[in-house]
């Protein structure tokens, strides 16, 4: 029994591709100047992703850095009613809607910070681009973020709907430039064995055995 079950790092990732962009022309292209703290979430506007606790965090790390940027990536059926929660909260100038995006690449370039407050995930993709991109992720302590998020190593984990220690931890990197840059190289190294050469050669491997 458990003979014949393997295990395999995801469906293969580009690294590359993700890695690619360059950051001033990034933030030259969306607007944004060095001085911007950018935090960046790529996930679909849905119950399950939990943009609440974002925004939340993000009301309190608005009122100590003005000049801190939130990208939100992505549609669905909650967009319209989160925005009209930033709205309330008067986040307006701070958060930005962009839609869904196929320039990716160039908006983890433009972040310092990549941010997933999920409620449950798989094995979330978009943690596994900011990684390529050299991105600190800080995410829920939730199967699927902590499978690539190692707490203190390439980002940080943080208790689900806790936008206190959210909130913290987005601060705590905007004033630790040097961690920032230690964690984008750390889950840069890690995310090497989910790149789509190492896993289709663990594949080919599997398929060895049997033909």
């Amino acid at each position: 029994e458990g003979a014949n079950l393997y295990y395999v790092h995801g469906v293969g990732l580009d690294i590359e591709y993700y890695a690619s962009a360059s950051e001033e022309q990034a933030r030259e292209r969306l607007l944004m100047s060095k001085q911007d703290y950018v935090v960046s979430c790529i996930a679909e506007f849905a119950v399950g992703k939990n943009h609440m606790q974002l925004l939340k965090a993000w009301q309190a790390v608005y009122t100590q850095i003005s000049r801190a940027r939130l990208l939100l990536v992505g549609d669905g059926r909650l967009r319209e009613h989160l925005k009209r929660t930033v709205e309330k909260m008067r986040l307006s100038d701070s958060v930005s809607f962009l839609g869904y995006r196929t320039d990716v690449p160039e908006i983890l370039a433009a972040s310092d910070v990549v941010v997933l407050a999920s409620r449950r995930e798989g094995l979330p993709r978009c943690i596994m681009e900011a990684m390529a991109a050299g991105k600190p992720v800080i995410a829920t302590d939730v199967r699927g973020n902590r499978d690539l998020v190692t707490d203190g190593y390439n980002g940080y984990l943080v208790a689900l709907d806790d936008w206190h220690a959210l909130a913290s931890r987005i601060l705590h990197l905007a004033s630790n430039p040097a961690t920032m840059t230690t964690m984008g190289y750390a889950g840069r190294q890690k995310i090497q064995n989910y790149s789509i050469d190492n896993v289709l050669a663990e594949v080919r491997k599997i398929y060895d055995r049997f033909i």
